[in-house]
């Protein structure tokens, strides 16, 4: 797995009623804040970012017309030129492009035709009804597992910009290319590098069934926090401009203590995709991380599992 900085970022662009101007449409407001974070960041890597909007059935419930695909392009046609125009006054260069279908199918399709080598959406729908939300499924939620490049959540009610990464690593090889990314964007944008690893103890059951087991189990733990620093400190080389920790908690409940201790812009982390029963039963800890945590994520694609 190899995860440069992004240099072709597709941006999945939603829609929602124009109240001033039905039975017109407008881009939902929060997909201008992940062009936004979108277009700062193409600045700053020197990335070209490709807007994508699927025609799909809230299309069609807004536009409320027969010719659902030219009121809805019709309507969003001039937001996106104001948004290439904005944007190249920073330098970027935006294109955009139109489908139809499900969104999120759509979606991973146009991302491989364009060889796109980030997907950045909005993490929820504020337009979707809950039976809309059962129906259809969340269209974040299946990019996070199916998607062909790293995908990264703009939370959109944090401020603009990266000001500090949390990566999430463990004892997996993909850690290495968590901190090599975390590492080369915190670089380009000027952000401070935080890195958290959560602690798990496998031997507990059978140490506690030693003699003097308090003093034994005392005595694991510590070997495994010394360890587990031991391996920070030899994922990142120079520790010195990391700000390094051990959790000792489940990560989905330790990120988002530190997201609001520490007041993280942006977690990293690698996603490593399952066709198992308990994997969609379970989810991804990006998904659990996003639900309990306001805070934008940059998903690695990791490893398939079986």
């Amino acid at each position: 797995m190899s995860q440069p900085l992004p240099r072709r970022i597709l941006v999945g662009v939603s829609c929602a009623p124009d109240v001033a101007e039905p039975p017109l449409v407008k881009i939902a407001d929060v997909d201008h804040r992940t062009i936004e974070q979108a277009v700062w960041l193409a600045a700053r890597v020197k990335a070209e970012v490709h807007l994508f909007h699927v025609v799909d059935f809230i299309g069609e419930s807004v536009a409320g017309h027969d010719d659902v695909e030219a009121v809805v392009q019709g309507s969003l046609t001039a937001e996106m030129e104001a948004i290439q125009h904005r944007a190249a006054d920073e330098g970027v260069r935006v294109s955009y492009a139109f489908g139809r279908g499900r969104p999120w199918e759509a979606l991973l399709a146009y991302a491989t035709t364009i060889s796109a080598d980030l997907l950045m959406v909005s993490p929820r729908r504020d337009d979707l009804t809950t039976f809309q939300r059962l129906l259809h499924g969340s269209t974040t939620r299946r990019l996070l597992h199916h998607a062909p490049c790293a995908v990264w959540v703009v939370e959109p009610d944090r401020p603009l910009g990266v000001h500090r990464v949390l990566a999430l690593v463990d004892d997996s090889p993909v850690s290495a290319e968590v901190v090599a990314a975390t590492r080369a964007l915190a670089d380009a944008v000027g952000a401070e590098k935080h890195l958290l690893r959560c602690l798990d103890y496998p031997a507990d059951v059978a140490v506690r069934r030693l003699p003097d087991a308090e003093r034994a189990l005392r005595h694991y733990h510590d070997r495994v926090r010394e360890n587990a620093q031991h391996q920070l400190e030899k994922l990142v080389g120079d520790p010195s401009g990391w700000h390094l920790s051990l959790g000792e908690d489940w990560v989905a409940r330790v990120v988002p203590r530190r997201v609001e201790k520490d007041k993280i812009d942006l977690v990293v982390l690698a996603s490593v995709s399952t066709n198992t029963l308990r994997g969609r039963i379970l989810g991804t800890t990006a998904e659990a991380i996003l639900e309990r945590s306001p805070v934008s994520a940059w998903v690695l694609r990791g490893i398939p599992e079986a």
